[in-house]
């Protein structure tokens, strides 16, 4: 399984890999990006072969969510999913 963070969410990346590694099955890639983008195309690259992503406030399209071609869960790191087209999600169930 593949867990992508796809944006910085606003921990020390050390502190969380830390967390993540201690939690998380040894046989889980997790992938830590520490910029963030809106670039679509960037987006679907990041998060393409992603079983799990975790993403705080950045917009995710449809067109986004529809590029992640593994993608069984997407986790918001905080409240809210204003930013997330749902209707995307629920397509892809």
């Amino acid at each position: 399984m593949k867990l992508v963070i796809i944006e910085p969410l606003g921990v020390e990346q050390k502190k969380l890999m830390d967390i993540a590694f201690g939690a998380l099955d040894k046989d889980v890639d997790i992938v830590y990006y520490d910029t963030r983008t809106t670039d679509a195309n960037e987006l679907i690259e990041r998060g393409r072969d992603a079983d799990v992503i975790a993403v705080s406030n950045l917009p995710l399209s449809a067109e986004v969510i529809g590029g992640f071609e593994k993608l069984k869960l997407l986790s918001g790191a905080f409240t809210g999913v204003d930013h997330i087209a749902l209707d995307a999600c629920r397509e892809k169930g």
